[in-house]
């Protein structure tokens, strides 16, 4: 019986361990891009990010499609600078401006999150620059 009793704390004390702080999150695949800072996306604009393995990801950003690379230690994740993209003109100002802020807010990446199945991206002082759900 005491036996017993031992392997059930190991059990549960098993269960209380987490990943290690290195271990990544898991944020591959295609994701849709809901706001961008605190500003949601336009209506109708299929503004996407895809994490791919070996470090790569790409997407729509509503006119153009992007390209690039990142690393993901734990739940710091940093985006290289070099963000490559198609050129062509957006028929509509806005989602123009919308690319520029998307464009400019990739490589301020910081950390990554999932809540709820929400991927949320900041910046070194915390705040949102990307927060986007999954593409099923």
């Amino acid at each position: 019986m005491k036996n017993f009793l031992w392997i059930v704390c190991i059990l549960l004390l098993a269960g209380c361990t987490s990943l290690p702080a290195n271990e990544p999150l898991n944020i591959l695949g295609e994701w849709r891009i809901e706001y961008i800072g605190e500003r949601p996306v336009i209506d109708h604009s299929p503004t996407t990010i895809t994490f791919e393995e070996g470090g790569k990801f790409g997407g729509n950003a509503g006119c153009n499609r992007y390209f690039g690379s990142f690393t993901l230690a734990g739940a710091e994740l940093q985006i290289d600078k070099g963000i490559g993209s198609t050129r062509m003109m957006c028929s509509v100002e806005s989602l123009m401006e919308q690319e520029n802020r998307l464009f400019q807010a990739l490589p301020m990446a910081a950390t990554v999150s999932l809540d709820n199945g929400l991927l949320l991206i900041t910046d070194k002082a915390g705040q949102q620059l990307l927060k986007a759900v999954p593409i099923k």
